[in-house]
């Protein structure tokens, strides 16, 4: 359709399934144009994956979980009825558990958790400027985790700040890129990649 776009494509590892978010009307679904979630599997088959109709609201960033079992991503809507404040919160799509709001910064005004990675709906990690746990106050950008409904702040620093984090295959490790001096032995404020474990809260 004239004016939309679709964009921030991810497929699985057999490349027979992607995900991408797009306020094109693809399915005859979307005439409002918000941008939603869709899927595209082999064989032509093609999905729109969340509804948010007469919402200004967007649906973005989408991955699919390394399992191939769902689809984790983030999104201001009020897709299942927690989120009537439109915060920017990480949303969860299962095959057996259906659709999840996976955080929630209620009383965190203003702030977004963003572009997450999951290697299943139980262990995902995202970034953001929120204080889910209490351990960021200050408003920075930090990675988080939930792992069996537990979220954890996985970094606490100051001026400087973390993002884009993975996970590995087997959901026990977070691979995050920071312009923190994390280790205590780069000081140059450059960004560089940091590896993390990745467990329940008091495991």
């Amino acid at each position: 359709a004239t004016g939309c776009a679709s964009i921030n494509a991810w497929s699985d590892a057999p490349g027979t399934t992607v995900v991408f978010q797009s306020d094109c009307d693809l399915v005859g679904s979307n005439a409002d144009q918000v941008n939603e979630i869709f899927r595209s599997r082999s064989g032509n088959v093609l999905n729109q994956l969340t509804s948010s109709p007469g919402e200004p609201c967007t649906n973005v960033t989408p991955v699919i979980s390394l399992d191939g079992r769902s689809v984790v991503f983030s999104s201001d809507c009020d897709l299942t009825g927690e989120n009537v404040d439109l915060s920017s919160e990480i949303f969860g799509l299962s095959s057996t558990t259906g659709l999840a709001q996976l955080t929630d910064d209620v009383g965190t005004s203003g702030c977004e958790s963003l572009a997450p990675s999951a290697a299943t709906a139980d262990r995902v990690v995202y970034y953001g400027y929120c204080n889910p746990t209490g351990e960021n106050n200050d408003g920075n950008l930090e990675v988080f985790s939930r792992v069996d409904g537990n979220v954890a702040q996985l970094t606490q620093t100051q001026a400087c700040w973390s993002t884009s984090p993975k996970t590995s295959g087997d959901g026990t490790t977070v691979f995050y890129l920071s312009s923190c001096n994390l280790s205590g032995s780069d000081s140059d404020g450059e960004p560089d990649i940091y590896v993390d474990s990745l467990c329940s809260c008091g495991a």
